[in-house]
């Protein structure tokens, strides 16, 4: 029987195995598309920070709950590149 400190190692291992995977598949340029290495990287992150909002909440979000967190980071990083001030 594992304890509970081995288990969440192995949990965090995974994930950061899984998270290492997505920064390698996203980062390399895609074809066909007219994205570039750019976006891709500032996906993966954005897919990390929510991947970090998952952990936090101590439960995985469902698909809906995905775009809409997923679209609030990406509105909010171009807001910043923009020095965009609302008032």
């Amino acid at each position: 029987m594992f304890s509970s400190r081995q288990l969440s190692d192995r949990r965090n291992k995974i994930d950061n195995n899984k998270n290492k995977e997505m920064m390698a598949s996203m980062t390399k340029p895609n074809r066909g598309t007219d994205k570039t290495a750019a976006d891709n990287e500032q996906l993966c992150l954005d897919t990390l920070k929510l991947r970090k909002m998952e952990k936090n909440l101590g439960e995985p979000m469902c698909q809906a709950q995905n775009q809409i967190f997923l679209s609030l980071i990406f509105k909010q990083s171009l807001i910043k590149k923009s020095n965009w001030d609302p008032h």
